[in-house]
């Protein structure tokens, strides 16, 4: 089939004047087989070629980046390790409230258990005592402090078996999953 578009873009318009009687004509400059829309002219395949070879270049410039990222990786997610843990910790060292949230959290996974006792890190035990008691909750659990324990570390002994939270620990699970 022949593309009337393709047919008027290969042709040439002459302008013939008789006087006043102006008209124009299509005279064609190829022949049927190049306007065939699968043969290029060879200009077109050079062009096709310094195409393809600036797709293959930007293709692999992009590699390069992707790998420069990746191996920038381990230390975007210890940098943001550590500003998380300076941050939460600060929050957890300066709000009895965020404590509280730590440990509620962590009283929440031990239901059913008789016994509760809290360990944390001494710093942390008279805080934590004020905002158990703000809760009504002081006589259900046992704080109690260890100075074997780093700062924001709760373990709570129950009855029924030992739980630990740290921010460490949710950090270093966070670091993991963004390492994957």
């Amino acid at each position: 089939m022949i593309d009337g578009h393709s047919s008027l873009r290969r042709g040439r318009i002459v302008r013939a004047s008789r006087g006043d009687d102006a008209r124009t004509t299509l005279t064609p400059t190829s022949s049927f087989a190049e306007t065939d829309p699968h043969a290029l002219p060879e200009t077109d395949t050079s062009r096709a070629a310094s195409t393809d070879d600036a797709i293959g270049a930007a293709l692999g410039a992009r590699r390069a980046a992707a790998h420069a990222l990746a191996s920038q990786l381990p230390d975007v997610v210890g940098l943001a390790r550590l500003m998380a843990e300076r941050l939460v910790g600060a929050a957890l060292a300066e709000s009895d409230q965020a404590l509280l949230h730590f440990a509620t959290r962590l009283l929440d996974e031990a239901r059913g258990a008789r016994r509760l006792e809290l360990s944390c890190a001494p710093p942390d035990a008279p805080r934590l005592g004020r905002a158990l008691h703000a809760q009504g909750l002081e006589r259900d659990v046992v704080v109690n402090a260890d100075a074997a324990l780093p700062p924001n570390t709760l373990v709570l002994d129950t009855d029924l078996g030992r739980l630990e939270a740290s921010l460490s620990g949710a950090l270093d699970a966070l670091e993991d999953a963004a390492r994957r």
